[in-house]
């Protein structure tokens, strides 16, 4: 599978794709829209969906490329996870990986990603006409914040702080 988040703006409107191979034939693809948040969380986003792409197909390996040398180190566990945003969708990433047989996470440069590159800024551009054309720049604002996931989503594992939290 090959993901990519993107953020214009960064943080900016922001959205997540991947595309799914078997026997290099398509197997599935997604892409969602984020609303305003980082160009990392917009990757975690397209590496959780990924995986429940995976999972809703029926696979229980994956090999899962992305240009985001942050998500595979932190995924990895090379890198610590500082961001309180990051902390929690990682630990959601990692409660998915849970979930499969045997995940690999690997890095390849952007220009090897196109196909899920593409999907992302297709959904971007297609969601920022829509708000654009149909809500006012308060209702806008609303509409494309995503909200920080509640902080007791997995129990007493989950991280904390005294940073406020949507739910």
């Amino acid at each position: 599978m090959f993901i990519d988040g993107v953020s214009k703006g960064n943080p900016g409107e922001a959205a997540c794709a991947g595309v799914l191979y078997q026997e290099g034939e398509v197997r599935g693809q997604f892409s969602y829209f984020l609303g305003v948040t980082t160009n990392n969380v917009a990757e975690y986003f397209g590496f959780i969906l990924g995986l429940v792409e995976a999972i809703r197909l029926g696979y229980k390996r994956v090999c899962i490329y992305t240009d985001s040398q942050l998500l595979v180190k932190q995924i990895q566990g090379d890198y610590q996870v500082k961001d309180e945003w990051l902390r929690r969708l990682h630990l959601i990433a990692k409660k998915t990986v849970g979930l499969f047989t045997a995940v690999q996470v690997r890095y390849l440069p952007r220009e090897e990603n196109k196909q899920a590159d593409r999907l992302a800024n297709e959904c971007l551009r297609k969601f920022t006409r829509e708000l654009n054309k149909n809500y006012t720049s308060k209702e806008k604002q609303s509409a494309q914040t995503v909200r920080l996931p509640p902080r007791n989503l997995f129990g007493e594992e989950s991280p904390d702080s005294s940073r406020e939290g949507g739910s």
